[in-house]
């Protein structure tokens, strides 16, 4: 149930279009059957049991015992022996112990972390998919590309043996035009077999087969538009971060802890039981015991180990607010990183669509020209391949460019599908 709650509170239902179905179901896939999420689960589960361990310090304990003794007692004249049963029962009660509120205060920020690593992984599974999914969709688009390249070239081949047959080509031209087809080829071979790395790793990733229509929405997150600074403030609290200062207060709490062992502790305790066999003068079984005592511990003496704990924590604690800070740096770079390289992305998709329109124009003139025999059959070669390579250039761009917007959104700890559909 905790699962489903926390991935219904991450990704949310309320989606736009594009997001939902095809998108969302590998997405969930990922989510709550990727063994990072199920790991990271795990460790909360084990987490929210440090607060009842904290609590049952500071609830009554009882102990209940049976013993049986024989005992031997031998004077110059006199022998006895004994071979009491005791039942017996033993309750304590903490009245002061610093280092059991200390450690039931440290189990908040100890939970609070793991649930934030728990977050912290779920945006990382979706990251991972995402990029699964776009790996799939680029190659994909470039096999099929590769297809409709090869079957260009072979129709184009056809051609020129056609008019070389009348005398209008020569041979040159046909082993030209059986060259291209044979790369052209190759270029499907290479594009299938990067199809089909890209469906393994889809499938390793959510655990799916790839569903009918798969696509990437389309990022209308407002946050994409934020200033660097606004994007660094956002990445402030992101879940990764935001655990290690968790660890950082847990940390703080457990030198605390280690110091209070100089603290006295004080403790109630109460003890009854009951007897048979025992040989107490003037007394018949059974025989009953009661106790009824406060006690006051206080430490003299430990051969320096409070001292050494408590150094070793104030080392442990030195070393994870330097993760802090490192995690810290590790946010704006990724962040700026991410920022750049959209960007970078966003100017080469106009530049790119511009190529290609260019180079489509220019293949229609070089055909046309070739048809009243200006051109050469090589010049309609490169024509086309020029086309070709600006579609693919073009593809992979756009696969990339989407990429990068969910790469960004999770630098700055918001990669959630509530995220994209925010205005």
């Amino acid at each position: 149930m905790l699962k489903w709650l926390l991935l219904l509170l991450l990704i949310g239902r309320t989606v736009v279009a594009e997001a939902a179905g095809s998108f969302v179901e590998p997405v969930e896939a990922a989510m709550h059957g990727n063994p990072r999420t199920l790991a990271a689960e795990a460790r909360l589960r084990a987490a929210r049991e440090k607060r009842n361990q904290s609590r049952a310090l500071l609830h009554p304990s009882i102990e209940a015992g049976v013993s049986r003794t024989h005992t031997d007692l031998t004077w110059p004249e006199y022998h006895t022996s004994t071979d009491p049963l005791v039942l017996g029962v033993t309750l304590r009660q903490s009245l002061y112990s610093q280092k059991a509120w200390i450690a039931l205060r440290q189990s908040k920020p100890y939970i609070a972390a793991s649930e934030a690593e728990l977050r912290a992984a779920m945006q990382g599974v979706f990251l991972d998919t995402v990029v699964a999914i776009a790996e799939l969709l680029q190659a994909r688009e470039v096999a099929r590309l590769a297809g409709n390249n090869r079957e260009l070239i072979a129709r184009h081949l056809e051609e020129t043996r056609a008019r070389f047959k009348v005398g209008q080509l020569t041979v040159t031209d046909v082993s030209r035009a059986e060259a291209r087809l044979s790369a052209a080829e190759a270029n499907v071979v290479r594009s299938e077999s990067t199809l089909a790395v890209a469906r393994a790793r889809f499938l390793e990733m959510t655990g799916v087969e790839e569903p009918e229509g798969l696509t990437l929405p389309e990022v209308r997150s407002g946050l994409l538009a934020l200033p660097l600074e606004g994007m660094l403030e956002r990445g402030g609290a992101r879940p990764d971060l935001e655990a290690a200062r968790l660890r950082l207060r847990v940390a703080e709490e457990d030198v605390a802890m280690k110091r209070a062992g100089h603290l006295p502790s004080v403790a109630l305790t109460a003890k009854a039981s009951r007897g048979w066999g025992e040989e107490i003068t003037g007394s018949r079984d059974p025989v009953g015991h009661y106790e009824v005592g406060v006690g006051v511990t206080v430490p003299v003496y430990s051969g320096g180990m409070t001292v050494a704990e408590t150094d070793e924590a104030l080392a442990l604690r030195d070393a994870q607010q330097a993760e802090v800070e490192l995690l810290r740096r590790r946010m704006a770079r990724e962040v700026e990183s991410a920022l750049r390289d959209l960007r970078g992305l966003e100017a080469a998709d106009r530049s790119l669509r511009g190529a290609l329109s260019a180079a489509e124009v220019a293949m229609r003139g070089v055909e046309e020209e070739f048809r009243v025999g200006t051109r050469t059959a090589l010049e309609l070669l490169d024509a086309r391949n020029e086309e070709f390579t600006a579609r693919i250039e073009l593809a992979r761009n756009h696969f990339a460019l989407s990429s990068a917007r969910f790469r960004l959104l999770a630098a700055m700890g918001e990669l959630t599908l509530e995220a994209l559909r925010d205005p």
